[in-house]
């Protein structure tokens, strides 16, 4: 197990291992469970009255408003465009609607990105934690995203390539070819993950997770240097 880096909630690093954190270790996947991500903090780590909350960030929510801005500013186009390409003489209106379904795509889109809630919750005084804002009101049926923060065993770190052109990994991260992406996942005593943060701002991504390992006073997990 020495190919893992745990940092402490103090910031320091520890070495040794109880059984049942080499039991968790030996579980835990190491591969990404994310087939997205975006290039910017799209959602941070804040506090709340009740403890931490993932919730989105400002430019996920100023995309947003770009997003229904450029929709509502090139409505009359796209609906002109559309109709010249696929009207007839006798109708425009297969041209018009696809057009205003071309548009309310990214209109929709941008309303999401905009009024966005809360993506996950660490609540310290009901001690759970659970996706969303509100806990789920049947526990028995909310999978493995709600649970008490004593199964917690701590947060792992990862790293991937995200190419603009290809799904293929680089070894080092260029702003017109992709950008590296970290993933901040919950992990749990049994070994399971829960994805938390995904996006390319890694001093956001480890402030967020400090945070985290602080007021839970659990562990961060990664794999050292020299062990890729």
């Amino acid at each position: 197990m020495n190919q893992l880096r745990r940092s402490l909630p103090d910031g320091s690093v520890e070495h040794r291992w109880s059984p049942e954190e080499e039991s968790t270790a030996r579980k835990l996947s190491w591969t990404s469970n994310s087939t997205a991500s975006a290039n910017y903090a799209n959602y941070r780590v804040l506090r709340t009255g009740t403890g931490l909350c993932v919730r989105p960030a400002l430019g996920k929510r100023l995309i947003g408003l770009i997003l229904i801005a450029l929709s509502v500013l090139f409505a009359p186009l796209a609906i002109v465009v559309f109709s010249m390409l696929l009207g007839t003489e006798g109708s425009r209106w297969p041209g018009v609607a696809l057009g205003l379904l071309f548009v309310a795509v990214f209109f929709i889109t941008g309303l999401r990105s905009l009024f966005a809630r809360d993506a996950f919750t660490f609540d310290l005084h009901t001690r759970r934690f659970y996706s969303g804002n509100r806990p789920p009101k049947d526990l028995r049926r909310s999978g493995s995203s709600c649970g008490a923060l004593s199964d917690i065993a701590g947060i792992q770190i990862l790293s991937r390539w995200i190419s603009r052109s290809s799904t293929a990994r680089k070894p080092v991260a260029t702003s017109h070819a992709g950008w590296c992406s970290y993933q901040l996942n919950l992990v749990l005593k049994d070994g399971s993950r829960i994805r938390l943060l995904d996006h390319g701002n890694e001093k956001q991504l480890r402030h967020d997770a400090s945070l985290i390992a602080r007021t839970l006073r659990i562990e961060i997990w990664e794999r050292a240097p020299d062990s890729v």
